[in-house]
């Protein structure tokens, strides 16, 4: 499974470079809120669009830096291992089955802006690459389906998280079949 480790973690630093040029553009548009309400994905009309952009929109500083601090540590080690095309495939896929479960457990809820059903599914293929990981994994995600579960969260879409994650996993799966095949 393990590939030739690109010299740089190309598709992980452009993905960060993404997501802070985005958040730039959303500070220079004057009402980041408005930005994020208007391209952001709603869960009472999903759209495919709605769903890749709402990947690079996020509604604070914070929420940048820890997307693309989340993003930086895990998708650097899954980069060396699946390569920078794979990555951003199992970002994508990983971004819009996070939307896609967002919308589906929460229809009415609120607008879905963040990277983190990508992050998820990056994890998600962490813990199947790197064993050492499988416990902080394991934990994070344990704890996201719990608040599920409760209905807890707060203004964290748990359920992208989940839908994220379990997104990543069966691509995964689907990437080792293919190469047992």
């Amino acid at each position: 499974m393990a590939r030739r480790a690109p010299a740089r973690p190309v598709a992980t630093l452009t993905l960060v470079a993404v997501i802070f040029f985005a958040f730039a553009g959303e500070l220079a548009g004057g009402d980041p809120e408005a930005i994020c309400l208007r391209l952001g994905l709603s869960p009472s009309a999903p759209t495919l669009g709605t769903a890749l952009a709402s990947l690079a929109l996020h509604a604070s500083w914070a929420h940048v830096a820890g997307n693309a601090a989340a993003l930086l540590a895990a998708g650097w080690l899954v980069e060396r291992e699946l390569g920078s095309w794979r990555l951003l495939v199992l970002f994508l896929v990983g971004g819009v089955g996070g939307a896609a479960f967002h919308a589906l457990v929460d229809p009415s809820g609120p607008v879905l802006v963040g990277a983190s059903g990508g992050i998820c599914a990056v994890l998600a293929a962490l813990a199947l690459l790197r064993p050492s990981a499988v416990a902080f994994v394991a934990t994070f995600i344990a704890y996201n389906v719990v608040c599920l579960l409760l209905g807890a969260g707060g203004s964290v879409s748990v359920g992208c998280h989940v839908g994220g994650f379990t997104a990543g996993a069966a691509l995964m799966g689907l990437v080792w079949q293919m190469a047992i095949a």
